[in-house]
């Protein structure tokens, strides 16, 4: 996955550590990243947003205190065609959540 590489090759250069502060946030990070592949429309699609939802009740990120690449690939799923329905439906409250 791309963006497996990305957060590790940012990690190596000392850049912005998209892969998590440490090897436990590395592994709730790579934990996400094979969720957001069962984050599609179809059967199921309801348990896993109310699952994500849950973990998000108390909550920012997915992985640690900051933003990294489990964030962006559960935000891209949500981005398709079921973003307005998740966002009318106001079930996932913290799924639909934004920043501001």
């Amino acid at each position: 996955m791309v963006l497996r590489y990305v957060g590790r090759l940012g990690a190596q250069a000392g850049k912005a550590d998209l892969y998590g502060a440490g090897p436990l946030a590395a592994c709730q990070v790579d934990q996400w990243l094979e969720t957001a592949s069962q984050v599609a429309p179809g059967q199921g699609f309801e348990a896993v947003c109310s699952s994500i939802d849950k973990y998000l009740a108390l909550r920012t990120f997915l992985a640690g205190y900051a933003l990294t690449v489990a964030d962006f690939a559960i935000w891209g799923q949500l981005q398709g065609a079921w973003c307005g329905a998740l966002r009318a439906a106001v079930m996932f409250l913290n799924v639909t959540r934004s920043g501001s």
